[in-house]
Parts: structure tokens; C-alpha cells; sequence
């Protein structure tokens, strides 16, 4: 028996990201086709929410500033949304999978989240000028851009890139 618990605790560990305590993204396919398969089989809407995290210059392109970045994220995304909703790191980016969501849920979310996070700056470090955060987002849903988990994840990639490119050219 303690056998199967140290080899459940492992797996955990694995299915955990370190730095802010969501899932990773080592398991992102099976979370996505579970839920895409139960959210088809009781005709109920799910919605994803893809937010990448930008920091103003000249802290952009150091991933050492994004850390706690995402860890402040990811301690918030616990206070806004629900427990039954899923949150993933995927590397610079956080996957949030709204259950029982549609699309105009999930960009209330976003919204709210952009409220929160947006532009004020962030007291985390000694150096002037403080960072502020802008946060770039994608939204996609079920039934209405598909059930397949890597078309949704290349959907939201897509959007994500749009949004980018208006934002930053």
C-alpha cells in the first residue's frame, strides 16, 4: 500500500508546478481531452483562457522578473475563480480552463483579471522604475472552436499572437 501512495505522490509532483502550485503542463493534453470529452458528453459549455504576462521595459525579456510575476498571478487566479476550474503553467503562460464557461464567461474573467493586475506597479523589487504588467489574453470554447485539445491549444496560440501583434506591432 505505501507502495501505490509514494507512486501517487510522485505523480502529483510531476502533475505540479513548482514555482505556482498549478498543474503543469506535462499533463495539459489529458486534462484538456477529459474535460472537452465530459463537457460533449452532458452538452455543457467550457471555455479556456490563455493570459501570457508582459512586463513594462526594461524588465520585458528577464524571465528572472517574470517569476514572481507568475507566482502573484497565480496566487490571485486561486482567489477569482473557482474550484472546479483548472489552471495550468505552460512556460511564460497560464492556461485557465473555465468548466461550465462560455466564451462571454471567460472574457468577464479576463476582464476582471486585467482590472486587477493591469498597470498598477508592482512593489516587488528594490530597483526604480518599478515594472507594471499588461496582460495579453485568448479566449476559445466548446462547442464552438471544436473538441480536439491541440486545435484548441493552437486556437488560443493563434489568437494570443493576434493580440500580441496589435499590442506591440
Amino acid at each position: 500500500m505505501t507502495e501505490h501512495l509514494h507512486d501517487d505522490v510522485l505523480k502529483l509532483g510531476l502533475q505540479q508546478d513548482r514555482l505556482t502550485q498549478m498543474r503543469s503542463d506535462k499533463i495539459i493534453q489529458e486534462i484538456m481531452f477529459f474535460e472537452l470529452n465530459r463537457a460533449k458528453r452532458y452538452s455543457h459549455p467550457l471555455s479556456f483562457l490563455l493570459i501570457e504576462p508582459r512586463l513594462s521595459e526594461p524588465y520585458e525579456n528577464n524571465l528572472l522578473h517574470l517569476y514572481p510575476i507568475l507566482k502573484q498571478i497565480s496566487m490571485m487566479l486561486r482567489q477569482y475563480t473557482r474550484y472546479v476550474d483548472i489552471s495550468v503553467r505552460m512556460g511564460r503562460q497560464l492556461l485557465l480552463i473555465l468548466t461550465e464557461t462560455d466564451i462571454e464567461g471567460a472574457q468577464v474573467v479576463d476582464s476582471k483579471l486585467k482590472d486587477v493586475l493591469e498597470g498598477e506597479p508592482l512593489p516587488l523589487w528594490d530597483e526604480y522604475p518599478m515594472p507594471t504588467i499588461k496582460l495579453i489574453s485568448s479566449t476559445a470554447g466548446f462547442p464552438e472552436d471544436g473538441e480536439d485539445p491541440e486545435e484548441m491549444l493552437k486556437i488560443l496560440q493563434d489568437r494570443l499572437e493576434l493580440e500580441r501583434l496589435k499590442l506591440f506591432g
